[in-house]
């Protein structure tokens, strides 16, 4: 599948994977990734960098850098689902929308990996009724395999590998077809990450945490872990 160091990835459910290191999915420059799944293809918009560190990853300004994907249909509309990225963050800036899925208009209908106070947190979009906040620290300036995942309205974080679970009123199935990285879903303006993202898979599955920490082993000596 041309996965970088990943020969053990999960398949089971995968629907959509982008890799900076992988050639097949960013040849180093352009403003096109390839998704190693099938033809829900990238685009990075407004200078978006690229690295060869840890093999390949992209950098975000904390400005307005993001990677737009759409075409995924009503693919990802689903009771439950998985979304995976390595992130490393590079400054709090109080409020970031790393990556995720969905968009607006509808309570409760969107997955997101968010920064919020030196914390890890995942958007349900709306009030805190959908959204769950400060799960766990944020290590800043190093690499951290993230995974969010969701089975109706419990939620499931993992952090390097430790699962933390929630659950929360309002959840609905999500909606849109735009997968984002670096901005939120449901702005291309709104509260930017800044860091660095190698890597993103979206399944359509809920993962149990035994193929989640597959992922981990997988591709942890990639990332220095």
């Amino acid at each position: 599948m041309g996965f970088y160091r990943g020969p053990n990835i999960v398949r089971d459910g995968l629907i959509l994977a982008i890799d900076a290191g992988a050639v097949r999915s960013y040849p180093g420059s352009g403003t096109t990734v390839y998704d190693l799944i099938g033809s829900n293809n990238g685009t990075l918009t407004n200078g978006v960098g690229f690295q060869t560190n840890v093999g390949g990853d992209w950098s975000f300004d904390g400005t307005n850098d993001y990677i737009n994907i759409t075409g995924l249909g009503t693919a990802f509309q689903i009771s439950q689902g998985s979304i995976e990225a390595w992130i490393k963050p590079s400054s709090d800036g109080t409020d970031q929308m790393v990556c995720g899925l969905g968009g607006g208009g509808t309570l409760g209908a969107t997955r997101v990996i968010r920064i919020l106070s030196n914390q890890w947190g995942y958007v349900g979009y709306g009030s805190a009724n959908e959204d769950w906040s400060s799960i766990t620290s944020v290590t800043f300036n190093t690499w951290a395999h993230v995974v969010i995942g969701w089975n109706g309205t419990a939620l499931t974080f993992w952090l390097n590998g430790t699962q933390y679970t929630a659950t929360r009123t309002g959840i609905v199935t999500p909606n849109s077809s735009v997968i984002r990285l670096g901005v939120s879903t449901w702005s291309t303006t709104d509260r930017p990450f800044e860091g660095n993202i190698a890597n993103f898979k979206f399944y359509n599955t809920l993962l149990s945490t035994q193929k989640v920490l597959q992922n981990y082993n997988a591709q942890k000596s990639r990332f220095e872990l």
